[in-house]
């Protein structure tokens, strides 16, 4: 015979059933033959493997009685602790858009004056030869900057 894949399903049908067979009979009155006979289809071994007596079936049903009714908790997106964290990190994210293109033409700036005066150092000689046949500051800048 093959095995049930959802013993808590029956574990829960047998419950019910007895807890109705309880209240219409009685405790006394109601044996496991009664159980078994109102479950249509189920062997009496069957309820055997689940429960050990009509006791058990008892001390498992007050068991069920006494769990609380669940509790429902209503919250909108910022009770939500991924929701608020992602909020966070775009801003923190926004921020760092603000200062990246500062930093990087900063970067960019003194890339271009060390290069500018590492070329001026190297052609000194050349500057000073310009400047000698008459050439302005302007013209020779020109010449280094275009």
């Amino acid at each position: 015979m093959a095995r049930n894949k959802h013993p808590e399903a029956t574990v829960e049908r047998i419950l019910d059933v007895a807890q109705r067979l309880f209240l219409e009979k009685g405790y006394e009155e109601t044996t496991i033959q009664d159980i078994v006979d109102a479950l249509g289809g189920m062997t009496k071994g069957a309820v055997y493997h689940h429960f050990k007596s009509k006791e058990e079936i008892l001390d498992a049903e007050s068991e069920v009685r006494q769990i609380e009714k669940g509790k429902w908790v209503l919250g909108d997106r910022s009770d939500n602790t991924s929701f608020s964290s992602y909020g966070d990190n775009a801003d923190k994210i926004a921020a760092i858009a603000t200062v990246f293109p500062v930093f990087f033409f900063l970067v960019a700036a003194l890339v271009a004056l060390t290069t500018m005066t590492r070329m001026v150092e190297e052609e000194r000689g050349q500057v000073g030869t310009m400047k000698a046949l008459g050439y302005t500051r302007g013209q020779i800048a020109a010449k280094y900057i275009l």
